[in-house]
């Protein structure tokens, strides 16, 4: 074994593996399988070419793993220890100079060195190989058990049957605005008056529900009972072999009753995603339409590394995680109005992160340094995000109407904003929540985050109503009903809370504290 640890060059692998695995093990529950192995590929790969490289310059495969790991650890550990993308500053970018001038460094004494580095690639090589252990065997452990313990998503939702679709049925537009909240909130937490806006909707025929709730207080499990047309009380009954598992549920909102009907009438599905897996993409779109589409998870892993700090820096190439999330609000609505124009019959469903953070742009739509951001507070922040999405989204749907095509289009939030006290790093993306015991939440709090913008269109007048207090889970029943001939009767308007991150399926009924 020490011999083995000596001669071949296993300090790089074991390092780019240390890169993903122990993120691994701890999320293993929200990653979806080709997520893992996608970075996987790419950073060993990494690996094996820079080991195979630095073989030609220093001689030898194990001066080489050595180079190879300081190398990987300076390219991809050292700046997300440092600092977040764009807040390196001058001591930071010193201080990553310096380290690489040490590899550099060591290459060139490796190149020049007669030591074949054996005893320093048996204590590395070691090392490496202690710190997988633990999140290995844990990977091993859960994996084993979640495979077999996963429904797929018709087995918790089957498939709608019955009806018959109209001649030629109406477009369907689908806009999720993520984190906007309801009028009431927008006015006692941020000193926002949302009024104009939602007049300007009622005069495009809208109905707006004025004290509309969320059924749950996070998107996945929001949008996975808006798209099938139901509670969540299926997974309930299944938390006991589900537990914490997370991915499920994703899978219900990938591949879901709303899609899996709409593609059976023949319509064509566009689905518009954000950076985030569980809406990046849908199993049953026939087009997607994203900018700078990759896996969550590996997007995750980039930006960890010195592309996002170079990124930030220059602006020159992808990576910016905030750069890129203004440019993809903007490439978002550009192309939703693109295909406002286009022939035939369509489900649009738009997931868009406005105004959920980070914040990056302002009313006008420019995009916003992190320096200007941290100038603002966050009330000043959101509601700007706020009034960049009802320009937007108002220029949006009289484009649609000028389609000439009849289209119901539904206009909601699927939860409100975070109360401050919970709310976790909102500069970059996906850092933005913490694991919030939900039932210990007030009523002020629990309002803030439950009550949400919620508004719908028939394809003609009155032919689509919304009460003062309805919540998404009818919004698809209703359409469905009415145009679809579907005997699908409205479900009670309620709220849950589902406890938190480890009780993902421990639902608590909140209606009566939201009224």
């Amino acid at each position: 074994m020490r011999d083995f640890l000596a001669r071949y060059p296993l300090s790089p692998f074991l390092a780019a593996l240390n890169l993903f695995v122990p993120y691994t093990a701890g999320n293993i529950t929200q990653l979806e399988p080709y997520e893992i192995g996608l970075v996987a590929l790419i950073l060993l790969t990494f690996a094996g070419l820079l080991t195979a490289i630095l073989f030609y310059v220093v001689g030898t495969w194990q001066r080489a793993a050595i180079c190879a790991t300081a190398t990987i650890y300076v390219l991809f550990v050292l700046p997300s220890a440092m600092a977040t993308p764009g807040e390196l500053g001058f001591l930071g970018w010193a201080t990553l100079l310096v380290a690489m001038a040490l590899v550099v460094w060591l290459i060139v004494q490796s190149r020049r060195s007669s030591d074949d580095y054996r005893f320093a690639n048996i204590i590395l090589n070691s090392l490496l190989i202690g710190l997988l252990v633990v999140p290995t065997i844990s990977i091993a452990q859960r994996g084993y058990h979640l495979v077999g313990a996963r429904p797929s998503p018709s087995e918790l939702f089957p498939d709608l049957s019955g009806g018959a679709a109209m001649a030629d049925g109406p477009d369907i537009w689908h806009f999720v605005l993520d984190r906007y909240a309801g009028a009431d909130t927008l006015k006692a937490a941020y000193g926002y008056d949302n009024g104009p806006f939602l007049t300007e909707l009622r005069a495009r025929g809208f109905t707006v529900a004025e004290r509309a709730a969320a059924n749950y207080q996070r998107t996945a499990h929001s949008l996975a009972s808006t798209l099938n047309l139901d509670f969540l009380t299926v997974f309930a009954e299944h938390a006991a072999t589900m537990q914490d598992d997370l991915l499920p549920l994703y899978r219900t909102i990938k591949n879901n009753r709303t899609g899996r009907f709409l593609h059976a009438q023949g319509y064509r599905l566009y689905h518009f995603g954000p950076w985030w897996e569980p809406t990046r993409h849908s199993d049953l779109a026939d087009q997607h339409i994203n900018y700078l589409d990759m896996p969550d998870f590996l997007r995750f892993t980039l930006e960890r590394s010195i592309i996002s700090h170079v990124a930030a820096l220059t602006g020159l190439v992808p990576g910016d995680g905030r750069a890129d999330q203004c440019r993809r609000i903007h490439y978002q609505f550009d192309e939703l109005d693109h295909l406002s124009k286009e022939p035939g019959r369509k489900h649009v469903f738009a997931h868009l992160l406005l105004p959920h953070p980070p914040f990056v742009v302002d009313a006008a739509g420019r995009c916003k340094s992190l320096a200007e951001v941290q100038s603002l507070t966050r009330s000043q922040n959101y509601v700007a995000q706020i009034g960049y999405a009802n320009t937007r989204l108002v220029a949006l749907l009289d484009r649609i109407a000028e389609s000439g095509r009849a289209s119901v289009i539904i206009v909601q939030a699927d939860e409100g904003p975070w109360p401050e006290a919970f709310a976790g790093d909102e500069r970059s993306l996906g850092l933005d929540t913490t694991n919030v015991d939900w039932s210990k939440a007030d009523t002020r709090q629990l309002r803030e985050k439950m009550l949400i913008l919620l508004a719908i269109k028939g394809a003609a007048a009155n032919d689509l109503q919304l009460g003062a207090t309805a919540t998404p889970v009818n919004l698809y029943r209703q359409i469905f009903a009415r145009y679809f001939g579907l005997d699908l009767p409205p479900l009670p308007d309620r709220s849950f809370l589902f406890q938190d991150r480890g009780h993902p399926y421990r639902f608590i009924d909140i209606s009566d504290r939201l009224r």
